[in-house]
């Protein structure tokens, strides 16, 4: 297990709570999708895990990290686990694509030599080595999303989110990234696919869907 939610409530008031109750595991190397209706509390789970938001009732295990005694100091490293894919992809516009992606492995203190030779390994495997010298605001929404699926990978977290990965996408480009998500899934990194498309669900993997705060899991 890699991921365990345990009796899980969370509101920004007392009085409504956006979830409620939810408990649910994650298998390292599964692929779950994270279902139901826009505002329905698919984002708030997404940033429980990543600890942005503070636990209030429950608790969470993520690998090693119990979140009721997680403290202040020890949340950066545990975010150093997880790849994050937003919606709305969240790049730094003055600067190029490979700029965006160094800056991540900067932050970790790989070298230059091993930044580049990443950044071109995980560019090719995406399919966006020649986009790596473009700005964002010179890239199409799904050539962004491959990008920001590059960025997520780039220092192998065993966990890897994807908040709402498609909703700006056509049809066509949402299916091309869901099985790019797929194809790192089958490497053994743990995916959460969070997605309100139930066109995009396939059968044979695990679904949490959120009905009005609570969880029904389908599997």
């Amino acid at each position: 297990m890699i991921l365990e939610f345990q009796n899980i409530t969370f509101g920004y008031d007392d009085d409504s709570p956006v979830i409620k109750n939810v408990s649910f595991e994650i298998e390292e190397g599964e692929f779950c999708y994270l279902t139901g209706k826009s505002g329905v509390g698919k984002s708030t789970i997404m940033r429980l895990i990543i600890a942005q938001e503070k636990l209030q009732k429950g608790e969470i295990r993520f690998l090693n990290y119990v979140y009721s005694k997680l403290k202040e100091k020890h949340i950066p490293k545990l975010r150093r686990n997880i790849g994050i894919v937003f919606q709305d992809f969240k790049f730094l516009n003055d600067r190029d694509i490979f700029s965006n992606l160094s800056f991540i492995m900067e932050s970790l203190g790989f070298s230059r030599r091993k930044i580049k030779k990443r950044i071109l390994e995980v560019a090719s495997e995406i399919g966006i080595s020649h986009k790596l010298h473009n700005y964002p605001n010179e890239l199409s929404g799904g050539e962004l999303q491959r990008a920001a699926i590059a960025r997520a990978i780039l220092h192998n977290p065993p966990l890897i989110l994807a908040d709402e990965p498609t909703g700006n996408l056509d049809a066509e480009t949402s299916l091309e990234i869901l099985e790019l998500f797929r194809k790192i899934n089958k490497r053994g990194t743990t995916v959460i696919f969070s997605t309100h498309d139930s066109e995009l669900i396939l059968q044979g993997n695990k679904i949490l869907n959120l009905v009005e705060g609570e969880i029904e899991i389908i599997e």
